[in-house]
């Protein structure tokens, strides 16, 4: 996951797409994005986290969040792809 490329978002998108929460159409698109693009952030971060430099990376505080992050990862992963606006409540 760690690997894949994210897509790429502005602020402005974020907005535009955020402004009509009362859209369930809207909605269901927004949280099929975050099923997609959750995984690959957190995952990204997560391996930022172990790969830091000086032995940043093997300081304990980094590694209980960098853990956490992997906690996040497998509680995303384990969730089903919203399909319809009854998944997405």
């Amino acid at each position: 996951l760690a690997n894949q490329r994210c897509t790429p978002l502005k602020l402005v998108d974020m907005y535009k797409y955020a402004v009509d929460f009362n859209n369930s159409e809207q909605r269901l698109r927004n949280a099929q994005f975050l099923y997609r693009e959750l995984p690959i952030r957190i995952a990204q971060r997560a391996v930022d986290l172990l790969t830091l430099p000086h032995g940043l990376s093997d300081a304990e505080p980094i590694q209980q969040i960098a853990h956490v992050y992997l906690r996040y990862l497998q509680r995303v992963t384990s969730m089903k792809e919203p399909q319809t606006v009854e998944d997405e409540e």
